[in-house]
């Protein structure tokens, strides 16, 4: 009876056991530093430039939120990448940008800031900050001149923890944690542009053909000679001066001598 009891409260305990760890993997999965693309990222054209909008869900976590917390500036970086392929060789790159993205806390004024080139922006919660940091929003990536409407593209997009831009006792133990790994996946794409460019904008390339203008008539339009005045008509004319005279006054002599038609 009592070896009966024995075991099974052994069994209980292992299996109590069993839940405790799977409830604790479960939680550290939950909150494990991961990002994860939200839909498909969209191109919209504006102002003869392709905007790019984006959603992501990124979470954060114990490690980097209490390095935040503690004054660590994290730096992120968000990239982009437009290629189209071709059959007889590799894709060809056409273009590459990338977005750098400074998450800092300050705690004079108990806020969260987000920076980026000279922009910055102040939350009062490190949940708003990484909420902005997961939506990009009218990123201009895509001069119209680069691309050619009707083809297609294969964009990309990523947001991926610069562990290089972290203080150099950081970056050792954060090469060796997979908590400070925080890179998503790359989100990929096509593109095709529909919008047609201005001839203002790019010139005409050999393939396509410059429509033909029909002359207008009044370009074309000569002025005719009018034969001329006899009679009457002849003397209501008024007189031009800048017209030749019938005659020709010779040199040396008082009175002009009129011009005979020797061909009568």
């Amino acid at each position: 009876m009592m070896a009966f009891f024995i075991h099974y409260c052994v069994k209980q305990l292992k299996q109590k056991s069993l839940a405790i760890l799977l409830m604790m993997v479960i939680a550290g999965a939950a909150h494990a530093a991961d990002i994860v693309a939200r839909g498909e990222p969209v191109l919209q054209e504006a102002e003869g430039n392709y905007v790019l909008q984006a959603d992501f869900a990124i979470n954060f976590s114990a490690q980097l939120a209490e390095a935040v917390n503690r004054g660590v500036p994290l730096y992120f970086s968000i990239d982009f990448e437009l290629s189209q392929s071709r059959w007889y060789w590799f894709d060809r790159k056409i273009i590459q940008r990338n977005k750098p993205i400074r998450l800092s806390y300050h705690a004079l004024t108990r806020q969260y800031r987000l920076s980026t080139g000279g922009l910055h922006h102040s939350y009062p919660s490190l949940d708003e900050a990484i909420h902005m940091l997961s939506r990009v929003r009218n990123w201009r990536v895509i001069n119209k001149r680069d691309v050619r409407p009707g083809e297609s593209y294969q964009a990309a997009l990523r947001i991926r923890f610069d562990l290089a831009q972290l203080p150099k006792t950081f970056q050792v133990s954060a090469l060796l944690n997979r908590e400070w790994n925080l890179t998503s996946e790359w989100a990929r794409w096509v593109f095709v542009p529909t919008d047609r460019i201005r001839p203002a904008d790019r010139p005409p390339s050999q393939e396509e053909e410059i429509p033909y203008q029909q002359p207008s008539d009044q370009e074309d339009e000569i002025p005719l000679p009018q034969p001329p005045l006899q009679g009457e008509e002849a003397q209501q004319q008024p007189y031009d001066s800048s017209l030749p005279l019938p005659f020709e006054a010779e040199p040396g002599e008082g009175a002009p001598t009129p011009m005979v038609d020797e061909s009568q």
